[in-house]
């Protein structure tokens, strides 16, 4: 039924498109694509307008004046050549609110539309995206070195369709926009004669356990007052993770092949537990509160020994971490005692680099031939391994450190928080009765949730992978 009513809001604004533009014919090309930036496609000189959420001081994304703009500025004229089209480029567009009303008023606004994550899924639910199934042949949704996987995307799934893609072959974007990776100073942890702890992540040793005791062993006292801080963390986001280090999820797979809201699990309960002892107990001197800005800076400052951060205070041109800590080393978190060895996880509520097609644009088939010529993997990182040998070279002190750092941003799990899921479990360490008592009193409002807005997605992904698993790690 709501495939249906969602076919028949596309054919009235169909309807609507052409009566305001004219009788005219929309174009249609004889395609025969099998994808690559060297492929002749004669597009007869098409124009597609390509409408970007960020400013001009970016090119697709790069900083202007880096070698990642002038590569991603080389692909566009390589296009436009090899295709015969023009790409225009839009900076600074109001995005997918400006999309949903210029599309019910019967305006043409885009052939391509880049903005936000979360934005994008009120027009997909609208009816007012390609959805990316109808494409099959020309986007290749399985090829997650390019476009993502299923953990990646699944914040732009809905309900029978994927209806947006990530740029994952291209560094220095989606690579950024990850939640929240545990930055160590390691000068620090070698003046104080202690383990490298990149040890511990090789040797699966990295456990509450272990994490517990360099909280201790990191956290440098001077005449009885802490000069430097084992942790420097935001407590919001320290709850937000802390919950899934025992191998629970937002999103729990049942026996019966089901799904249901997962924080209200026994291993989810025992993390919080533990989080909310560390957090309170007797090793509360060892931890800075702090937004994770600043949590960094505690870090880059010699304050803290160990932070709580984003992808972007690590890496990419903004990296302070990367700038001015020669020796850093960057953790997963570590795992409970119902997690795997080695249990990988990282979250994201969002990123402003979702590419949709929307349905009022000119022949959405030619132009997704274009969009997947332009984002063909750049010159020299046709792979996740030139990735990762890039970034060794260029921001990390060990190879060890990317590994950990690229496969947080593979097991990216989505946290729902543009519907309000993230308040339903971040306040188990302040609240003032059990942890028991917290779930129960969320208990109602989470599962509403969860049926409202985490079913349609996984009912999304299911309908273009057939299943839906998370990915947590190697």
């Amino acid at each position: 039924m709501k495939k249906i009513a969602k076919l028949l809001i596309i054919a009235m604004l169909i309807s609507v498109f052409s009566s305001a533009c004219g009788s005219s014919e929309p174009e249609v090309f004889d395609l025969d694509y099998s994808g690559g930036t060297g492929e002749t496609v004669d597009l007869e000189g098409r124009e597609v307008i390509y409408n970007l959420c960020y400013d001009s001081s970016k090119v697709l994304g790069f900083e202007d004046n880096t070698e990642f703009a002038d590569l991603a500025r080389t692909r566009i004229d390589e296009v436009e050549k090899n295709m015969n089209c023009n790409i225009e480029i839009v900076y600074g567009s109001p995005g997918f609110a400006e999309l949903i009303s210029t599309s019910f008023a019967g305006t043409f606004m885009c052939d391509i539309l880049c903005g936000e994550t979360n934005h994008s899924i009120d027009a997909a639910r609208a009816g007012l995206l390609v959805g990316m199934s109808s494409l099959d042949g020309i986007i290749d949704v399985n090829d997650a070195e390019k476009w993502g996987n299923k953990n990646q995307l699944l914040g732009m799934c809905w309900e029978d369709d994927l209806y947006g893609l990530l740029p994952i072959a291209w560094p220095e974007l989606t690579m950024l926009v990850f939640g929240y990776p545990l930055a160590v100073n390691v000068n620090i942890v070698s003046q104080l004669g202690l383990t490298d702890p990149r040890d511990y992540v090789e040797n699966k040793a990295w456990t509450w356990a272990q994490f517990e005791e360099c909280l201790e062993a990191w956290t440098v006292m001077e005449g009885g007052e802490v000069k430097t801080y084992g942790l420097s963390a935001y407590i919001n986001t320290f709850q937000q993770m802390f919950i899934r280090t025992n191998g629970a999820s937002l999103i729990e797979k049942t026996a019966d092949g089901s799904y249901k809201y997962g924080f209200g699990s026994p291993a989810a309960m025992k993390a919080m537990e533990k989080a909310r002892e560390i957090w309170t107990g007797d090793l509360s001197y060892t931890i800075k509160d702090a937004g994770y800005g600043p949590a960094s800076e505690m870090l880059v400052n010699g304050e803290a020994t160990m932070c709580l951060t984003g992808g972007s205070f690590i890496y990419g041109s903004d990296g302070i971490i990367s700038k001015n800590v020669e020796n850093f080393t960057v953790l997963p978190w570590p795992y409970g005692p119902d997690a795997e060895p080695g249990h990988t996880f990282s979250n994201f509520s969002g990123t402003g680099y979702c590419i949709t097609i929307p349905v009022m644009g000119r022949d959405p088939e030619s132009t997704a031939v274009v969009l997947d010529a332009v984002y063909e993997p750049l010159t020299g990182l046709d792979s996740f391994e030139a990735i990762k040998e890039h970034m060794s070279r260029y921001y990390f002190f060990d190879p060890r450190d990317t590994e950990v750092y690229f496969d947080m941003n593979l097991a990216m799990h989505f946290n729902f928080g543009y519907c309000g899921m993230v308040d339903q479990y971040i306040n188990y360490i302040t609240h003032s009765g059990t942890v028991t008592s917290y779930i129960e009193s969320k208990e109602v409002s989470a599962e509403n949730l969860f049926e409202e807005y985490v079913m349609p997605a996984i009912r999304g992904a299911e309908a273009v992978w057939g299943s839906y698993e998370e990915y947590n790690g190697k």
